[in-house]
């Protein structure tokens, strides 16, 4: 489908027997904090070596699941460290007898460039005096990407989510046993015997917050066609929280029905034994559903010219090759669409969010500027005919 993928790892390493809730959210708290440092180094790795790879620096997607979920949501939205200790839910919540849980010169900061060395006149029982946390590495680049997706995953504390963010689409069972659907505490241990670690907030509350946000407007200049799945979730979540996709899966206990028991598992007898339905064939029936759902959303996000954001079949020019420049942008009045003068626009529609056309004209030049003709506020996507075949542009009016 001309992407690349990569399935990457993490360090792992937590106690959730610890019989003090406060020492499990410790030990939580630090996995996760080293989690998100690795996906950011990812990330970074992948920049200094997009010529090996083929890869495009600005257009990079970040999907996780289950504990991938929590790590990539959490690298979507914890960009300063200040954010760790003000939180929504409890002052105290990640602090441990008084003391925060995380500290930059211990830990290393969040984006895993900076070293991290537990201190000698520690008296930490988790650690030990004089360990190295943090190596920086893969410096250079930004850790910034452009969208994220998660099956399963819950942030750490609302608060995370701001002007900044970048969009997210969340898939989440909303009787989830292992990450709460909407605001609660997590449990884990064992079905018998579950214990509490932290309150976080699932795919609702993170969804409605970016809604409130504005950060996943985006997602509205998909055209209806390319949107199969649309009614069944919108009757799901009222079709008033843009990037929320509750998934239902067989029973009330089936928190991640995407999973599957591979037939070369060597747990695969006894993985089944627990969870008979998690084939792969069941899985890979959701996966259909969760990418058709995502790709057309990448498209937009991703700012890729993708047949989803246009009316036709027509054929999309690369816009490597083709050059296309529209300024002002954004624009309170009007904008000029520039092309090279040996490839002159011979048309432009505009379409607004829900896919109606607002504005066309035949232009036959390299130059043209369209008047915004009292159009609302907000988003649009110009569609501009050449010779051989389209490009798209999104355009940004304001007041």
């Amino acid at each position: 489908m001309g992407y690349v993928a990569a399935s990457a790892d993490y360090r792992l390493g937590w106690n959730p027997f610890l019989a003090q809730e406060e020492a499990r959210r410790l030990t939580l708290i630090n996995a996760s904090y080293r989690g998100i440092q690795d996906v950011r180094s990812c990330i970074r790795f992948f920049k200094l070596n997009a010529a090996t790879y083929g890869i495009d620096t600005n257009k990079i997607m970040l999907f996780g699941q289950g504990t991938g979920g929590y790590l990539s949501l959490g690298a979507a939205s914890l960009d300063t460290f200040s954010k760790i200790p003000n939180t929504e839910f409890g002052p105290l919540k990640f602090f441990y007898n008084g003391t925060p849980m995380i500290n930059e010169a211990r830990n290393g900061n969040i984006h895993g460039t900076s070293f991290g060395i537990v201190p000698l006149t520690s008296v930490d029982t988790f650690t030990r005096a004089g360990d190295t946390l943090c190596l920086p590495n893969n410096l250079g680049p930004t850790s910034n990407f452009q969208m994220q997706v998660n099956l399963g995953g819950a942030l750490g504390d609302l608060t995370w989510l701001d002007s900044k963010t970048v969009p997210i689409i969340s898939f989440h069972a909303p009787y989830d046993r292992f990450a709460p659907y909407a605001d609660g505490v997590l449990f884990v241990g064992t079905q018998t015997n579950p214990q509490p670690v932290i309150r976080v907030q699932g795919a609702d509350s993170v969804l409605r917050r970016m809604n409130r946000l504005g950060r996943n407007n985006v997602f509205r200049g998909l055209v209806p066609a390319y949107d199969k799945y649309k009614a069944i979730f919108d009757a799901r979540t009222g079709g008033n929280v843009i990037g929320l996709y509750p998934i239902l899966g067989d029973t009330v206990t089936d928190s991640s029905p995407w999973d599957f028991w591979a037939a070369n598992n060597p747990q695969n007898a006894a993985g089944l034994a627990g969870a008979p339905r998690a084939t792969p064939a069941r899985a890979k029936r959701y996966i259909d559903t969760i990418m058709d759902v995502v790709l057309p959303r990448a498209c937009l996000a991703l700012n890729l010219p993708c047949k989803g954001l246009v009316t036709s079949t027509e054929d999309l020019l690369n816009s490597n090759s083709t050059y296309l420049f529209a300024s002002p942008n954004p624009a309170r009045n009007a904008v000029n669409f520039e092309s090279e003068i040996f490839n002159p626009m011979q048309a432009i529609q505009l379409f607004d969010m829900a896919g109606r056309q607002v504005f066309q004209a035949k232009v036959n030049s390299a130059n043209y500027t369209m008047p915004r003709n009292g159009l609302p506020s907000g988003l649009y996507v110009a569609k501009v005919k050449f010779e051989g075949g389209i490009l798209t542009k999104k355009i940004v009016f304001e007041d």
